[in-house]
């Protein structure tokens, strides 16, 4: 039997139930994902003091960090993009010289604030 099979089966089975012990079966089960979930951020402040503990970290500034992380990419497309490319710089040709500039500045600098990429 597979997963979603069982899935649907326990499901199919606490529908069955009445709206307090549904209630009930809602609470156990949000009661033990927040338990996962304190467990797993122990275990990471667990594994971040060890780090901390053996020297194997770096201290600086938020630039000091976006610095020493952001490389060249290389940027790699597929057949469908160029030819999107294509129209568009039929329709927008004017906005060419723009467009290759974000596309550079992109593959220097994929988190620059002029992107306006947000995440």
């Amino acid at each position: 039997m597979n997963q979603t099979t069982h899935v649907n089966e326990i499901l199919n089975s606490i529908s069955n139930l009445s709206l307090d012990e549904q209630s009930y079966i809602a609470d156990i089960v949000n009661r033990r994902l927040h338990e996962m979930q304190r467990n797993r951020l122990i275990n990471r402040a667990e594994e971040a003091e060890l780090t901390h503990a053996q020297n194997q970290v770096i201290t600086g500034s938020v630039d000091d960090f976006f610095c020493g992380i952001i490389i060249m990419i290389e940027l790699v497309w597929d057949e469908a993009f160029v030819r999107a490319v294509k129209k568009w710089q039929r329709k927008h040709p004017e906005l060419m010289d723009r467009f290759k500039e974000r596309l550079r500045l992109f593959s220097e600098q994929p988190f620059h604030l002029f992107l306006k990429i947000h995440s």
